[in-house]
């Protein structure tokens, strides 16, 4: 009889208490025991602006490959200055600072391009003289001079071994502007840079004026010559 009572009166109140939770609602559970519904992770995106915020040191760093550093041992060569009214002559040059060996004799002497006859006839026009020797008396005389030839033609260092006498600087000047006609001296197919000695002819009156351009020699040293 008393388990009967005792079952009854737990009904009781699990029906009373039953009523009151549907009259007031269910309270609030305890988090361990709500039933945690599965939570589906959303996709994760860099923060561009957060990452270019962070010290450099924190920064990803992309991979540095150093550079090849190519370097090439050149050779200075002071450059040759060319003479703005005579082209092909250089100007201002030292003899001393000729890297090349200097020549006076080679399988091939210099000569210029066109020949003789025509140079001698350029040298004439650019001095204001006839092409032709004037049928007149004249005399006969000679200007010796020497000049650098270099491999690519050009000349320097031109001089008189003459006393100054007039008309003769008219010639070196011819000379001068007329230098883009020769070629260089040759040594087995080599160019070489060639010491050019010759003996210019010419005439003139009594009065010293050149008139004409007549012939020309060339002076060559018996050896070659080096420097040193």
């Amino acid at each position: 009889m008393k388990r009967e009572s005792l079952c009854n009166r737990f009904a009781i109140r699990g029906y009373l208490l039953l009523l009151l939770l549907m009259q007031f609602g269910l309270p609030a559970l305890p988090q361990a025991w709500q039933s945690s519904s599965q939570v589906v992770p959303s996709a994760i995106k860099k923060d561009v602006s957060r990452l270019q915020t962070l010290p450099q040191a924190m920064k990803p760093k992309s991979p540095v490959f150093p550079k090849r550093i190519e370097t090439e041992t050149k050779r200075y060569v002071k450059p040759l200055v060319i003479d703005s009214i005579s082209p092909c002559y250089v100007v201002n040059i030292n003899l001393e600072e000729v890297e090349d060996a200097i020549f006076t004799i080679t399988n091939i002497a210099p000569y210029p391009k066109k020949g003789k006859k025509l140079y001698l006839e350029q040298l004439a026009a650019t001095m204001g003289l006839p092409a032709a020797k004037p049928n007149i008396a004249l005399k006969s005389d000679s200007i010796s001079v020497e000049f650098i030839i270099f491999k690519n033609g050009w000349i320097a260092a031109l001089t008189s071994t003459e006393p100054n006498i007039p008309g003769h600087e008219a010639i070196l000047h011819a000379i001068k502007k007329n230098a883009c006609v020769w070629g260089p001296a040759l040594q087995e197919g080599r160019p070489l840079v060639y010491l050019q000695r010759m003996v210019i002819y010419y005439s003139r009156d009594y009065n010293g004026n050149i008139l004409s351009l007549d012939d020309f020699d060339d002076r060559p040293s018996a050896n070659i010559q080096k420097k040193s």
